[in-house]
This record gives C-alpha cells, structure tokens and sequence, in this order.
C-alpha cells in the first residue's frame, strides 16, 4: 500500500491516457487480503505466494 500511495498520482495521470489491460497483484495471503478492497477498481488478478525459497 506504501508504494501505490507514492505511484498513485503517476498511475492515475497514465490511465488518463492508455487503458490498463492487466494489473497482477503477487505476494502472501495475509497482504493481499489488505489490498483487495483499496485495489478493487483496477480489478487485478491475485496470486498468493505458497512457498518462498530460503537460503
């Protein structure tokens, strides 16, 4: 949410002049789940990550 509040104003000014055709949201359930109603006009689809590789 931190990084669409500083991309916010540049997002908003490029929808005035292309269509977004897809916006992919990717990261841990628990943080999606805080962004599906603040990003519901975009429609994005939603991937949660499962499982991360650890050194």
């Amino acid at each position: 949410m931190a990084h669409l509040a500083n991309v916010g104003d540049l997002l908003a000014e490029g929808l005035k002049i292309a269509d977004l055709v897809r916006l992919e949201i990717h990261g841990p359930a628990a943080e999606l789940d805080q962004m599906r109603d603040p990003l519901a006009a975009y429609h994005p689809a939603w991937f949660v990550r499962e499982a991360a590789l650890r050194r």
